[in-house]
């Protein structure tokens, strides 16, 4: 059942993932626009250009031609000059800012060696010997050994331990972020063939493969030597941002291959430490772009700022048509289910006990009193046609001198009152009412208690009126509240049984 489930789950949770970002996007680019249009009066493209302009006119006019008139050269473990390099020709090839109106141009100049030309050491150190302008000699060791144990970290290797992801304490999303990156191990074998020092920490074997290092003439003129690292490189005194600002660069000797089968430097080089190429990857990061100007951070904070609010402004019009649309329907709606026929309420059957009978009833809700009744039109009485009496024979009295016999009507050996007719129904009262009413024939006259038949059949409707006079409307054979029933009923109507 849950597996059935899944898809509309995920799809559940995708569309409302739509709706929250597009809920989101306009609070987010009103942000950035704030972003945008408060860091433009930091000025930082502006201050960058300054600094690397300084290093290029500081480098053209007292650096180059110092470096330009020295000479270097390699005398351990081989003996191989370091020629001079000026690629590419112009330093504007290095940056990859869009905008160089206002940068300043320079001739690069460094020195290397050729490609692999330099066999490795044995003991991991390289000797090089400088000579400058004014023919002062230095000579300035370089100690790098083939192999070095190197340590790389988690976030370098961008993997996962095997207890990270955990779809219990996880959302979805982030489950599935997690679960995409491999795992540590396999990327320290695979990628570094190295083995994990802990969950986090891969140790592998590295292989140097060149050697890039800054180089400085002091003042006094006691020729060049390795320069002095600074807060602007690291504390380092290597040249590539990439590297940290290491002077060695060693690779993974599973990525190289094996460390037997390389017998060579791919090389060495020297730059001077205010070569504008090193202050460009120091100031800009790595990235050779200077950044955004103030009237370009204000021209993309205006756009965002727009957008977001107009992106605002266009999601509250579709919420208020969507609610304006639900507001019809739900009256469109309201006003159908006006039009149906009003049902009346249920009635709830209850038991009422009068005297020594029990008369089902309907009892509904109290209603408001109304200022005017609806009167009800009088019925005409309705006949029921009578039905012959069963007949008692009992002994009658003896009658002697004393007691004559009276006359009897019609030669009849014996005289019978017959029962008078059913009383006329009445009209019912103000409300309808659902009074269920079990009725039943009561046995004709009992002779044998004396006295008339009219006189007992009062007694008999006594409680019928007591009925009345406590609200109930008079009724036969039928439920009330209705149209009557045209059903005949017997000649006696009682709703109880006549104690004995």
């Amino acid at each position: 059942m849950l597996n059935l489930l899944s898809p509309f789950k995920t799809l559940g949770k995708k569309i409302s993932n739509f709706l929250t970002f597009i809920c989101c996007l306009g609070p987010v680019l009103v942000i950035v626009g704030i972003v945008f249009l408060a860091s433009a009066g930091t000025k930082s493209r502006e201050n960058k250009i300054e600094q690397y302009n300084a290093a290029v006119e500081a480098w053209s006019t007292n650096y180059r031609n110092d470096l330009a008139a020295a000479s270097f050269s390699l005398s351990s473990p081989v003996s191989a000059p370091l020629g001079e390099q000026t690629y590419p020709s112009s330093g504007m090839q290095l940056v990859k800012d869009n905008d160089q109106s206002q940068l300043h141009d320079y001739t690069p100049l460094y020195y290397a060696s050729s490609t692999n030309s330099i066999p490795y050491s044995s003991d991991g150190k390289y000797f090089v010997q400088t000579t400058d302008r004014n023919g002062v000699t230095q000579s300035f060791t370089l100690n790098h050994p083939k192999k070095l144990t190197k340590t790389v970290t988690q976030n370098t290797m961008n993997c996962r331990t095997s207890s990270e992801c955990n779809i219990r304490t996880q959302t979805d999303d982030q489950y599935r972020t997690c679960t995409s990156r491999p795992y540590c191990s396999t990327v320290c074998t695979n990628t570094y063939g190295g083995t994990l020092t802990t969950s986090t920490t891969c140790s592998y074997d590295s292989v140097l493969r060149s050697i890039c290092v800054q180089i400085s003439n002091p003042s006094s003129g006691s020729g060049y030597r390795v320069a002095t690292a600074t807060a602007l490189t690291n504390n380092q005194v290597g040249c590539d941002y990439s590297n940290g600002f290491e002077p060695a660069v060693y690779e993974p000797e599973s990525k190289v291959g094996l460390a037997a089968s390389f017998t060579t430097l791919k090389g060495i080089t020297l730059r001077h430490s205010a070569d504008p190429y090193i202050t460009l990857q120091a100031i800009t990061s790595g990235t050779m772009a200077f950044g955004l100007s103030t009237g370009q951070k204000t021209a993309t904070g205006v756009i965002f700022l727009v957008v977001g609010i107009a992106w605002m402004v266009f999601l509250c019009f579709v919420i208020f048509l969507i609610v304006k649309c639900l507001a019809r329907t739900v009256e469109t709606a309201a006003g159908k289910v006006s039009d149906l026929p009003t049902s009346a309420p249920m009635p709830v059957v209850t038991t009422v006990a009068v005297q020594e009978f029990q008369v089902p009833i309907q009892q509904y809700p109290q209603y408001p009193q109304q200022q005017q009744q609806q009167q009800y039109v009088q019925q005409q009485p309705q006949q029921y046609p009578q039905q012959p009496q069963q007949q008692y024979m009992q002994p009658g009295p003896v009658y002697g001198p004393s007691n004559p016999i009276p006359p009897s009507p019609g030669n009849q050996s014996g005289y019978y009152p017959q029962p008078s007719a059913p009383p006329s129904p009445q009209p019912y009262g103000p409300y309808p009412t659902s009074v269920t009413v079990t009725t039943q024939p009561v046995n004709n006259w009992p002779q044998q208690q004396g006295g008339s038949y009219n006189a007992w059949q009062g007694q008999q409707q006594q409680p019928l009126q007591q009925v009345q006079q406590q609200g109930y409307p008079q009724y036969g054979n039928r439920e009330l509240g209705g149209e009557g029933s045209e059903e005949a009923a017997p000649p006696q109507y009682s709703t109880m049984e006549r104690k004995a």
